[in-house]
């Protein structure tokens, strides 16, 4: 049993921050605090039991930068291509790299769903670039700046490939990407403002469940649209309010800034 990480006494750590950091084996301090910062407020702003998973992108490297803070036994990333791993986070090169999280496209969406991708890289990629998702039979989808400035949130894609999407333009891609479904409007959200919004009226049933990649996006079991920007945080999980999402973002920022690499 863990007495004291650097310094750090485990009894002083939230008890889902402390699985994290040992398993892990998270030793620098700076990272200690902030991972503890992360779960509490997450769970103070009642979002944590919102999360499907989170990957914080910490400790610079790939074996710890693919445990997913939610549950770290469970939806190890398994990069694929070519990444950079870093104390800033990970970064896909946009041609091949992708991370498959092993998580299922739900095949409904009683509470709706949402994805974010925190950016560092301030980039327009390909026309068909894709910083998170999964398509088969259905779709879950974040595209943060590709050819044009174009920008969307596809959060329903049905067999019949008619869709609830929210497309708009933005013109630096860094910050907190949010594609966000809450069965009344699908939106799109960067650094706590709305970038576009469209009326939707929930979720379509999904033939099949691709599992969700980061970095490019799940095309019935090939990665497709691949993105170059480095990834600092990613989450996926049911759809959030409005306070939520305003939540979410200062929360992943703070994180973010005590890590000194916020954007």
């Amino acid at each position: 049993m863990i007495i004291a990480i650097n310094g750090i006494f485990a009894s002083q750590l939230d008890y889902n921050a402390l699985t994290f950091i040992s398993t892990a084996g998270i030793t620098d301090s700076t990272q200690i605090l902030a991972l503890d910062y992360l779960v509490r407020e997450l769970k103070l702003k009642s979002i944590w039991n919102k999360m499907f998973f989170i990957y914080p992108f910490i400790g610079a490297t790939a074996t710890t930068h693919r445990y997913n803070l939610i549950n770290p036994a469970a939806n190890l990333l398994t990069f694929s291509g070519t990444w950079t791993h870093s104390s800033t986070g990970a970064k896909p090169n946009g041609t091949n790299a992708f991370a498959n999280t092993g998580y299922l496209l739900a095949t409904s969406f009683a509470s709706g769903a949402h994805l974010s991708y925190y950016s560092r890289t301030n980039v327009t990629d390909g026309t068909v670039e894709t910083g998170m998702g999964a398509q088969s039979g259905g779709s879950v989808a974040l595209t943060m700046r590709r050819t044009g400035n174009a920008a969307s949130a596809t959060m329903d894609v049905n067999s019949s490939q008619s869709y609830r999407a929210a497309t708009g333009t933005v013109t630096d891609s860094r910050g907190l990407f949010i594609a966000n479904n809450d069965l009344t409007t699908c939106g799109l959200y960067l650094n706590n403002t709305t970038v576009a919004t469209n009326t939707t009226s929930g979720f379509a049933s999904r033939a099949t469940n691709p599992n969700i990649y980061i970095g490019a996006r799940n095309v019935t079991g090939t990665a497709q649209g691949f993105t170059s920007k480095e990834c600092a945080f990613a989450s996926h999980g049911i759809g959030l309010t409005s306070t939520d999402l305003s939540n979410l973002y200062s929360i992943v920022q703070q994180f973010q800034t005590i890590l000194s690499r916020q954007v």
